[in-house]
């Protein structure tokens, strides 16, 4: 995804990207210390998601690589949780010029286009090599673009979760953890 050279008043999340785990503590752990704070690059953190179960990208995590995908042994799942919003797009690592979000610009428009288009382009790209892909887009305008985006990234309309609250988002991760358990037992 590149590098950031991010502004004074937006700093870079300390949030690290964590490979691969079974321990489910220290991911429950990891979860509740992250805070809210920035803006939506959300084409960017759909990125870093296939880049932790794609082979493809295993230099990245040497000590834990991920496996191919094979529909009877090993099922490669990707959760896009998102507002919706998609605001921060960059160029050569800064702000881009046709950002929606505020903050210090670059005059220069996004490298890679729209962050929408971009979310579009990795979702397409990671179920044509068969990643299952969710999307969970917490109180989201309905009928809006960013619901149009999760429905297209979705691998099906029933992968596709819009929690309007809190309690709503806890039932949409239980209905998905119950689907991957049952689609486990399955197969």
């Amino acid at each position: 995804v590149g590098r950031n050279y991010p502004a004074t008043g937006a700093p870079c999340p300390s949030a690290a990207i964590t490979p691969l785990s079974s321990d489910k503590a220290a991911m429950k752990s990891l979860i509740s210390s992250f805070s809210v704070t920035g803006s939506t690059a959300g084409h960017i953190g759909l990125a870093w998601g296939w880049y932790t179960v794609s082979p493809t990208f295993n230099p990245l995590w040497s000590g834990n690589p991920a496996g191919v995908a094979s529909p009877n042994e090993l099922l490669k799942v990707v959760i896009l949780m998102t507002d919706g919003e998609f605001n921060t797009n960059y160029c050569t690592g800064v702000l881009a010029s046709d950002s929606s979000n505020g903050g210090e610009r670059i005059n220069c428009a996004a490298t890679n286009g729209d962050p929408f288009d971009q979310a579009e382009a990795l979702c397409s790209a990671m179920k044509a090599e068969g990643v299952v892909v969710y999307t969970v887009g917490l109180e989201l305008a309905t009928g809006g673009q960013a619901e149009q985006v999760l429905q297209n990234c979705a691998t099906s309309p029933a992968h596709v979760y819009l929690p309007a609250s809190g309690g709503d988002l806890s039932e949409a991760f239980a209905a998905i953890g119950r689907e991957l358990t049952q689609l486990r037992i399955s197969r």
